[in-house]
């Protein structure tokens, strides 16, 4: 039986009608490209024409139980074959397994003291400085403590009766502010959505700090930050401190379930909403900024994977050997910055070309992917291997929707959704993160053993080709010269054949 992937265009859009999981319609819009210019001058300004990426799809895919046929779009070679032949392995061994947690985004209310030291007579003496979190990577006390939090509801995110006048504000005001978001977005309710809390901080302007300490107390929901309660000991001088620095920022944080959108354009028009009656209760401060946090800690996306050793065996090296070399591979890359940048770049490969497919925000998932790091935390996925089986894992940030933008407009993402079956976003999340931890694997396997060329030569002799003009038959024709020759694998050697070819 011919595989798909030697199968030609036409004939694998052939088999996927024959399989029910495309229309004849759905062949024609990806024959046609699925952009017309009605559509594309309303999403871009400017708009001359159309910048076209392949889109292809990963096999093998076993997840929580269902196979996927995965729509990925990238120009680079080897990535949708790589994921899918690590794909195979893991499915062989039980898939992927996966789990989602979509906790809200946060939009930051941002207010400056109208001159400086304006806003130490905001912060009472005795008001709460628990929260504030451990120093930065250079030591120094953090720039940021929360002074109150509080639900839609009215309740305290802290039981301590100490005297806290942000946490008063908070009550006297959060029935408003709940009532202001929904007004700003009237649906987002009937979807599930809506603000979840708000909080306040202060934030002094005492430099950069790591991630993990910007954001104080709320990260500690959210993995590696869990460990910025180790030095707790600095936040005993964070509340003298802030009465002490000037040129403070007053931070509202809201909690917005965005539902099965990403929420972009939701999150920011409730931000504006909340911002504009918040400038009016506090004329002391100066509104600075509205806006959504790409920082997303609490829309989580993990997937884990068991693979046989026997199954990660070359014709030179074992399987055991295989395991133990990509787990020593991985705690390599959370040594060195020189590596882990690498190791990313290869997870990413596979991420960006599923959320780009799906029509989802690229740029987005990546801000919130690297936000996430440290160096303490160089990188999402984690290897080990117990002695029979590799296990890998992955855990990262996943702010993507599964309705509405550029998802529900493009006729292209709304092709892969129909692929994908409509996933939820959740579901969708955990598809990402398997497509991600595949990539990883398929990249660490081939740079343990044979090197990470080898996978690469085939479509790099097939772009080659191209490049140097070759047409139908004739790029079968060079290709083949190509491969049997490959130390003269370069443009001029291909376009001097191609001219050979020909007759010329």
């Amino acid at each position: 039986m011919t595989k798909f992937y030697e199968l030609s265009t036409a004939e694998r859009l052939d088999q996927l009608v024959a399989d029910g999981l495309l229309s004849e319609s759905d062949t024609v819009l990806l024959r046609d490209g699925g952009l017309n210019a009605d559509i594309a001058s309303r999403m871009v300004e400017n708009h001359i024409g159309d910048f076209p990426v392949p889109l292809g799809l990963a096999e093998h895919f076993l997840i929580d139980g269902e196979q996927y046929l995965i729509p990925m779009a990238t120009e680079e070679p080897s990535v949708i074959a790589a994921a899918g032949n690590a794909a195979q392995r893991i499915a062989r061994s039980g898939g992927f397994h996966t789990d989602s947690t979509r906790g809200g985004i946060t939009a930051q209310i941002v207010f400056r003291s109208g001159r400086s030291g304006d806003s130490v007579d905001a912060i009472d003496e005795d008001a709460d400085g628990a929260d504030a979190t451990h120093g930065g990577a250079n030591g120094d006390i953090s720039s940021s403590a929360i002074l109150a939090e509080m639900n839609v509801a009215g309740s305290a995110a802290d039981s301590q009766q100490t005297k806290n006048p942000w946490r008063d504000f908070l009550h006297a005001h959060i029935a408003r502010i709940s009532e202001i978001a929904q007004q700003a977005h009237p649906t987002l309710a009937s979807h599930g959505g809506g603000l979840r809390s708000v909080s306040v901080r202060w934030t002094g302007d005492i430099g950069a700090v790591e991630h993990g300490t910007m954001h104080g107390g709320m990260l500690n929901q959210a993995g590696n930050c869990a460990e910025n309660n180790a030095k707790s000991a600095a936040v005993n001088s964070a509340g003298a401190y802030a009465r002490t620095c000037t040129g403070e920022f007053i931070e509202f944080d809201l909690l917005i379930d965005s539902g099965a959108a990403m929420g972009a354009n939701t999150v920011n028009t409730i931000a504006e909403a909340v911002s504009r009656y918040l400038a009016d209760q506090l004329p002391q401060y100066e509104l600075l900024m509205a806006i959504l946090s790409n920082c997303a800690p609490q829309q989580r996306a993990r997937a884990r994977a068991c693979i046989d050793a026997e199954l990660l065996a070359t014709k030179d090296m074992p399987g055991t050997q295989v395991a133990e070399r990509i787990a020593a591979a991985s705690r390599f890359a959370q040594m060195s910055e020189l590596r882990d940048a690498t190791h990313n770049k290869g997870i990413m490969n596979g991420i960006n070309a599923v959320v780009l497919a799906s029509g989802n925000d690229t740029r987005n998932v990546n801000a919130a992917a690297y936000a996430d790091l440290s160096e303490r935390h160089r990188t999402w996925t984690d290897w080990r291997f117990d002695g029979e089986r590799l296990i890998g894992e992955i855990d990262m940030p996943m702010p993507i929707g599964s309705v509405g933008g550029a998802i529900s407009t493009l006729p292209m993402a709304k092709l892969t959704m129909r692929l994908l079956r409509q996933p939820s976003a959740e579901t969708l999340m955990g598809i990402i993160a398997s497509v991600g931890l595949a990539s990883n694997l398929s990249a660490m396997r081939a740079l343990v053993t044979r090197g990470i060329q080898a996978g690469h030569m085939n479509l790099q002799l097939q772009s080659l080709a191209m490049m140097a003009g070759a047409q139908g038959n004739e790029a079968e024709e060079l290709i083949r010269w190509l491969r049997a020759n490959p130390r003269q694998a370069s443009l001029a050697a291909a376009q001097e054949q191609l001219r050979r070819l020909r007759g010329e």
